[in-house]
């Protein structure tokens, strides 16, 4: 198999697992906007306050509001797992379960640090190929059967999470804002362009 097939295919990993979040989160979102009847007011209502009805400030909330902030904060916290997610699954398809962790971890530093769905799977490439390199060490017997669950998502972990923090970070997040830029900027003005994007 060749190399390019094979990066397709642990991105394709990642990806298929991330779809059903995407799907599921944005269906909710919409439901959301549809039962609050409101495209815009509701999205920053907390949970607690849908729950009890009031604002902080005691100003009674509509209970058609209520109901979809609700359903929004449903699909809110579904989007919340799509870096981490796609960066979790991309590692499994390299490494299989030795990457789950180091995976996930890059995908959510991917969204904290800005680096978006490229610092992801960037991410996701180096938690494989970390915890692949790692699994494959040749260990004492006393110390092979804790390598799966503490020596190698411990290593891996401060590996990947030191390398989003300093190079993906440093490299990654320019690109990511750029792209983004540019996309904002198409939808003012070349709608078919960004159709076709």
């Amino acid at each position: 198999m060749s190399a390019g097939t094979k990066l397709r295919q642990w991105l394709m990993t990642g990806v298929s697992y991330m779809i059903p979040f995407v799907t599921a989160g944005g269906i909710l979102i919409a439901i959301g906007f549809m039962v609050s009847g409101d495209p815009a007011g509701f999205t920053s209502i907390s949970v607690d306050n849908a729950l009890s009805g009031a604002l902080g400030d005691g100003t009674s909330i509509d209970m058609k509001l209520r109901v979809g902030a609700l359903i929004f904060q449903l699909g809110a916290g579904l989007f919340g797992f799509l870096l981490p997610v796609l960066g979790g699954y991309i590692a499994f398809g390299i490494a299989d379960r030795p990457g789950i962790v180091p995976g996930f971890l890059a995908g959510a530093l991917a969204g904290t640090v800005g680096a978006g769905f490229l610092g992801a799977m960037v991410g996701g490439l180096l938690a494989g190929y970390v915890a692949n390199y790692i699994a494959g060490w040749s260990v004492p017997a006393a110390i092979r059967s804790i390598m799966p669950i503490v020596v190698n998502p411990l290593l891996s972990s401060i590996v990947v999470g030191l390398g989003m923090i300093f190079v993906v970070r440093t490299v990654v997040k320019p690109v990511n804002t750029g792209l983004t830029t540019w996309l904002n900027g198409l939808a003012g003005g070349s709608l078919i362009v960004l159709g076709v994007i």
